[in-house]
């Protein structure tokens, strides 16, 4: 598990990349790498970025799979430095292939993401 990294996404956008085999988001052409992050990170990256979509999931990846550079940096968005947590940026395409899982993401009451229940544990 500890080598594992998460993907949160628009579920549209992973079935589109599903179909081509990668992931490649606008940030890999302006920021040159694709935002992932840990686990214990995602519910709340969820939550800033992606709570205008009504269809989230949180894809599970296996870094040994990658074939693009993985490297763990602190971010450069102000809400998430200063924490001395890192976020793994894959550099190039997601190979979806490295994707070893996928879980929707629910929502609470208040509209809130949840934790996938099948990663609660992990």
């Amino acid at each position: 598990m500890s080598d594992d990294v998460f993907c949160v996404m628009e579920k549209s956008v992973f079935e589109d990349a599903v179909q081509s085999g990668e992931f490649q988001p606008e940030s890999l052409a302006t920021e040159g790498f694709v935002h992932c992050t840990q686990l214990h990170q995602s519910v709340e990256v969820a939550n800033i970025f992606y709570a205008i979509f009504p269809n989230v999931v949180l894809a599970r990846i296996e870094r040994a799979r990658l074939r693009s550079k993985v490297l763990d940096e602190e971010a450069a968005d102000e809400r998430f430095q200063g924490r001395g947590d890192t976020y793994p940026h894959i550099y190039g395409p997601l190979n979806m292939d490295a994707v070893i899982d996928v879980q929707d993401m629910e929502r609470d009451e208040a509209g809130q993401f949840l934790m996938p229940a099948q990663y609660e544990s992990l």
